[in-house]
């Protein structure tokens, strides 16, 4: 850790601090906002430090399994939209969002539309689908 104890555990306590209030400031009911000023929003892997798929830390595990839960609800036939303003999605987020849940029924859920595109589209593989 190169001798950086203290400014390690001082930058800790601040990502924690941070994800509260974010967790704070983007409820939602059943989900995050995308933007804090606007309800209703929403984007797959809005929490807060996540790097496509891992949840810190200071991030509680609740947030991710409400996030899950709600992604489940926007699925269009062949995915998970890629936020509220749009149908079409990514491979990409798709996928990283179901890293988020525990359950392999969730994971399942989130990445099954997946197959079901690759199945019946004649389309080439990429990372960007139409999801309706």
């Amino acid at each position: 850790m190169l001798g950086l104890r203290d400014s390690a555990a001082q930058y800790e306590a601040l990502s924690r601090d941070y994800a509260k209030k974010w967790v704070e400031m983007a409820a939602d009911g059943d989900h995050y906002r995308l933007a804090f000023d606007k309800p209703g929003t929403w984007k797959p892997e809005v929490q807060p430090g996540l790097g496509q798929g891992s949840r810190p830390e200071s991030v509680p595990p609740e947030v991710a399994r409400k996030e899950v839960a709600f992604y489940k609800t926007k699925q269009n036939k062949y995915g998970l939209s890629l936020d509220n303003r749009e149908t079409y999605t990514k491979l990409d987020w798709i996928l990283w969002s179901a890293t988020l849940a525990e359950r392999q029924e969730d994971f399942d859920a989130l990445v099954d539309p997946v197959f079901r595109f690759l199945n019946e589209s004649r389309a080439a593989f990429h990372d960007r689908l139409v999801s309706d």
